[in-house]
């Protein structure tokens, strides 16, 4: 949502992490959860898909399942799956909603 909304150090991470090809993950309730609010066509969201490193993270059967574990809503529970999961960052504005454990990043 921030990188959408324009947040500059989220777009900066996003950038980084593009010229270095680092894998940007996006799971798919997060995307979800974003455009509930942003409401953007397919081919608004195309050009955050284009760059090779991004990839959404579908929810199959067992991550369903294993999301459980982590948060009681499914989009909290999903992130926190697929960072433990990839040993990834969270980037998010609220951070207190993530297990310790789990490394966030806020701006």
């Amino acid at each position: 949502m921030a990188l959408i909304d324009g947040q500059p150090r989220v777009f900066e991470v996003y950038q980084r992490a593009a010229a270095e090809r680092r894998p940007v993950m996006v799971p798919a309730t997060a995307l979800f959860a974003a455009n509930k609010q942003v409401k953007l066509s397919e081919q608004t969201w195309a050009p955050v898909f284009m760059e090779p490193n991004v990839a959404v993270m579908e929810l199959s059967q067992s991550s369903a399942l294993r999301a459980g574990d982590f948060a009681d809503d499914m989009v909290t529970a999903q992130v926190s799956l697929e960072a433990a999961d990839t040993g990834g960052f969270i980037i998010t504005e609220r951070p207190d909603d993530y297990r310790p454990l789990l490394r966030t990043w806020s701006w």
